[in-house]
């Protein structure tokens, strides 16, 4: 299956990513749950949302990951629980090779100078009331206790470094361009030098053109420092050109994930292959293939394979009453696998 193609990559440099043996992060059996009030049910009933369920990752320093799935897949959760923006109900994470599941007061402080976040919306990540300068100060100031002309000229290079005019330095947010705020965004993570950053679809906000502009930046950004990126995104077409590998989440879990040129011109889950027919295209557009029903709810998940409900192919007893692994399947990639028995009989 041909993957989507936009204008952008003619602008983007290869990757420099040579995987090394031992990751910089890996998750095992991560999960969060929640506990809600089930209002059809009655005031006192409760059901639990499994958000994430048992996802095992690993990344490797100086790549960029990418995970992809529709709202609700568990995407954003993932990334939380990775950075310790919120604490996972089961699994662990090692960062560096430290459990930083557990990490609490100054130890968790110390993390945050490693593990750092772009997110979505560049408009409401800044505060109105904060000039540029004190947006991208303010982690050097509570981190480090930066001060005076030392902080001046941190800031000024920062600024430098993601092209914002250093006379913007007292600008407020809502005298910039949506574009002009996410470079803000991405100065005041890399303030502290971190070795990973999570871009939490950092141009969806975006005009295209802005887009390749932050792409670019990012990918720059990427060799000059050696960052690591998580990168989460909706538009398949730019984690084709920008990640190395890719997982695709589907209602809390992990159900393919490998190489993005692998993923992409050979997807093995009905899933992923349906996500990828549903790409828009410019050229040799093909009809989509139309997911049956809508996604089930997280607080009542469907015995067997999450996906069974909505797919064209299940067949086998195992998709309704199995949940699936992560596997291998024939003839495919290094490091290519998928949770499905169809491809795994």
């Amino acid at each position: 299956m041909e993957a989507p193609r936009t204008a952008w990559p003619a602008t983007m440099p290869d990757s420099p990513v040579a995987t090394p043996a031992a990751p910089l992060l890996t998750a095992q059996g991560l999960s969060k749950h929640f506990d809600v009030a089930n209002r059809a049910e009655g005031l006192l009933a409760r059901s639990t949302v499994k958000a994430v369920d048992g996802v095992d990752l690993r990344i490797h320093a100086g790549e960029c990951f990418g995970i992809v799935g529709e709202s609700g897949s568990g995407k954003t959760t993932v990334a939380k629980l990775l950075l310790r923006l919120t604490d996972p109900t089961a699994g662990q994470v090692h960062f560096e090779g430290q459990d930083i599941t557990a990490l609490q007061g100054a130890p968790l402080r110390a993390l945050r100078r490693r593990l750092q976040i772009v997110f979505q919306n560049p408009h409401s990540a800044l505060n109105g009331r904060h000039t540029i300068f004190d947006a991208i100060g303010e982690p050097l100031r509570v981190q480090e206790g930066m001060g005076g002309r030392a902080l001046q000229t941190r800031v000024h290079a920062l600024m430098d470094r993601v092209s914002l005019p250093q006379t913007f330095a007292f600008r407020y947010p809502h005298e910039l361009s949506g574009g002009q705020k996410q470079r803000v965004c991405i100065a005041r993570a890399l303030a502290l030098n971190p070795r990973l950053v999570v871009l939490d679809e950092p141009t969806s906000a975006l005009d295209v053109s802005v887009q390749a502009q932050i792409l670019a930046l990012l990918r720059e950004l990427q060799r000059e420092s050696q960052l690591t990126y998580i990168f989460i995104s909706h538009n398949l077409a730019v984690v084709r050109y920008l990640c190395d590998r890719v997982a695709v989440m589907y209602l809390g879990r992990v159900v393919e994930q490998g190489p993005v040129d692998a993923v992409f011109e050979r997807p093995q889950h009905p899933y992923t292959q349906a996500l990828l027919a549903a790409a828009p295209r410019l050229h040799g557009a093909a009809p989509p293939v139309l997911l049956q029903g809508d996604i089930p709810s997280a607080a009542r998940m469907p015995p067997g394979c999450r996906f069974h409900t909505r797919c064209v192919e299940s067949q086998l007893p195992a998709c309704r009453s199995e949940l699936p692994v992560l596997a291998a399947p024939a003839g495919a990639a290094a490091g290519h696998v998928c949770a499905c028995f169809l491809r795994q009989a």
